[in-house]
Parts: structure tokens; sequence; C-alpha cells
């Protein structure tokens, strides 16, 4: 009877202690195009689908826009934002790695989906990274120093088109 009342106990602190979490805190990156201008705010928050993103535009050059989140926290508009090195692929389907064949799929960090921005320059839109997290694992956004969310300049994401830039991070 101890030996069941002890693991009641043990299973209980358990719980506590690794399944009874808090999610992290949503998070809110602002944008920059390459003058430094703000252009906009993105917002992820954990969900039990991956990582939701909320994206407000404005001041945006009208048309649809493809983005990605990218594997460097670091958004210098004078170098073209190519700072934030390439998108962040933990699951290698994109880039592959030594035991997965590159261009199987998508990298984690592309929602798969643009952002339309009307003729006034204001967009929005809510996207989900099913294969994201906002943990301490490799699959984190928040991974490291972190990562950012760049913007290219239409839904043609080949080449030099990387017009707007957030870094995603808590180190500040």
């Amino acid at each position: 009877m101890r030996l069941i009342a002890k693991l009641a106990i043990f299973a209980a602190m358990l719980w506590v202690c690794c399944v009874a979490q808090e999610p992290p805190a949503p998070l809110a990156v602002m944008l920059h195009n390459g003058a430094g201008k703000d252009v906009g705010k993105a917002v992820f928050t954990q969900t039990a689908q991956g990582v939701k993103l909320e994206l407000s535009m404005h001041d945006f050059q009208p048309g649809k826009h493809g983005f990605h989140i990218h594997e460097k926290p670091i958004c210098e508009g004078k170098e073209d934002f190519d700072t934030a090195g390439l998108r962040f692929d933990p699951t290698h389907e994109f880039y592959g790695d030594s035991a997965h064949k590159g261009h199987t799929g998508p990298s984690a960090g592309d929602p798969g989906q643009l952002i339309e921005i009307a003729a006034d320059g204001n967009g929005h839109g809510t996207y989900v990274f099913p294969k994201l997290t906002m943990g301490s694992d490799d699959h984190s956004i928040l991974r490291g120093d972190g990562t950012a969310i760049v913007f290219h300049s239409a839904d043609n994401t080949e080449g030099p088109t990387r017009i707007a830039c957030g870094v995603i991070s808590r180190v500040r």
C-alpha cells in the first residue's frame, strides 16, 4: 500500500513538473524595411498545432509577399537582410543533411502562404507553422539567440528580394 501511495505522489509531482507547464508567453516582433522604417508587427504564440503567427502590416508595398522564418536573428537592411541567413529548416526537408535528401518538402519556416497587402499598404493574416515551437528544442524559433522573419518583394522568393525583417528573440 505504501508503494502505491509513493507512486501516486511521484506521478502527481511529475505531472505538475512536466505536463502542467504554462506555454511560453506570446512574443511581439516589430518589422522594419531596409531603411529601418517600422512596417508592421508579428505576434508569435505557441499552440497545440505549432507556432501561430499573426501579422499586421502597414506602409508596405501593395501586392502579394512571401515570407519565411530564417536561421539567424540579425536584420541588417544595408545588407538586404542577407544577414538573417538561410530559411530555418530544422527538419532538413528543404536543404537536407547527411541522412535526409534535400528538397523533399518546404522548410519548417515556410508557412506555405503569402500575405496580401492592399493598395493602402495595409495587410493582415494569421498563419501556423506546425513543425516549429517556442520551447528550448531544436525546432524552436527561440533556440540560441533566436531567428528572424524575412519578407520578400513579391510571391517569387528566389533571388535578392528581401525587403523587410524582424528579429525573433527573447534576448534583447
